[in-house]
């Protein structure tokens, strides 16, 4: 599964949206962003907070793939065996645990149409690694 990129839809898509469901239809927008970042095997391109998130990623053992055509916010990615993506309470975040449970990664994405960003930054497990 991918995350849709919204930006795409046509214009008028938006404007029957809106008209039809008033502001439910953005965070409508937004929570099904979250689901589909769950359930994708991407990770956002950008990571705060790190002199080398990339480094970090491989060190971690997260394997790095391609941009996804199409959609520079993101890319490809493998877990590490054991890991996996949950939802928050927010439908602009979501975290990715190791298999102990730990959350290792955050993951931001905004999936409103007229204002997307997407990033990812590391978190400290409790055992301090």
């Amino acid at each position: 599964m991918m995350v849709e990129n919204t930006s795409n839809r046509p214009p008028e898509t938006h404007l029957i949206g809106a008209m039809l469901r008033g502001t439910s239809y953005i965070t409508d927008m937004e929570a099904a962003g979250a689901r589909e970042m769950v359930a994708a095997d991407v990770l956002p391109v950008q990571g705060l907070h790190h002199p080398d998130p990339d480094g970090e990623l491989e060190r971690l053992g997260v394997g790095l793939g391609a941009v996804v055509i199409g959609d520079e916010l993101f890319r490809q990615v493998t877990l590490p065996d054991g890991w996996s993506r949950r939802l928050t309470d927010h439908d602009m975040w979501s975290e990715i645990v190791d298999d102990h449970g730990e959350v290792r990664l955050l993951v931001f994405y905004k999936a409103a149409f007229y204002d997307r960003a997407a990033h990812f930054q590391f978190a400290q497990p409790r055992g301090g690694e």
